[in-house]
């Protein structure tokens, strides 16, 4: 089983890139952080919608937020697996 994680900087616009390097590498997993997600969380070609997807709008720096956050798990379609409860998390 291969799983890697990614450090997207914005998925929105990379979501080809993406499918076509995990296609390369054959991945089953894959974790994705700052993903900067949009409203509607993108698919990636042969892969399950996200498992996982916790929404944070980056560091807080006085009244500013900072651009950042949101990450994502999607697993490989047709790999079976079981999602844990949010209380293990």
């Amino acid at each position: 089983m291969t799983v890697v994680s990614w450090n997207a900087e914005g998925l929105r616009t990379k979501v080809r890139e993406l499918g076509g390097w995990l296609s390369a590498i054959k991945a089953d997993v894959v974790a994705i952080q700052e993903a900067q997600l949009p409203k509607a969380v993108p698919s990636i070609p042969g892969f399950q919608p996200p498992v996982v997807v916790r929404r944070a709008r980056g560091r807080q720096t006085g009244a500013v937020s900072a651009k950042g956050g949101d990450v994502a798990v999607y697993v490989r379609a047709g790999l079976h697996f079981t999602p844990l409860s949010d209380r293990y998390l």
